[in-house]
């Protein structure tokens, strides 16, 4: 089971008309982070939401980990955005929560 994290700063907001690709730092510590991959929830019934809110891939370059796009979002409901990814052998998730604002 992947270790898991709420990210410093979280929750962020974003209208539905605005796509935007979130970048998350990661620690020093975590060496050669790879195999990044980007999960959206909708909280209010925790259905993945990702094939029609997010477009695009996710990338990590250096330690920086850059989501797709977080497009779409519907206006009051709130969102968990998961950023995987492998260092060491070992799994990491943290997340960022996304408030849909009007």
């Amino acid at each position: 089971m992947p270790r898991s994290v709420q990210i410093v700063g979280s929750p962020e907001q974003q209208r539905p008309d605005e796509r935007v690709a979130y970048q998350v730092t990661i620690d020093a510590s975590y060496a050669s982070p790879s195999t990044p991959v980007c999960t959206l929830y909708d909280t209010a019934d925790e259905s993945d939401v990702s094939s029609t809110k997010l477009s695009g891939s996710a990338a990590i370059n250096s330690q920086v980990f850059t989501s797709p796009l977080v497009i779409a979002l519907v206006a009051g409901h709130t969102y968990r955005l998961e950023f995987q990814f492998v260092s060491g052998g070992n799994t990491f998730e943290p997340y960022l929560m996304i408030v849909g604002a009007s």
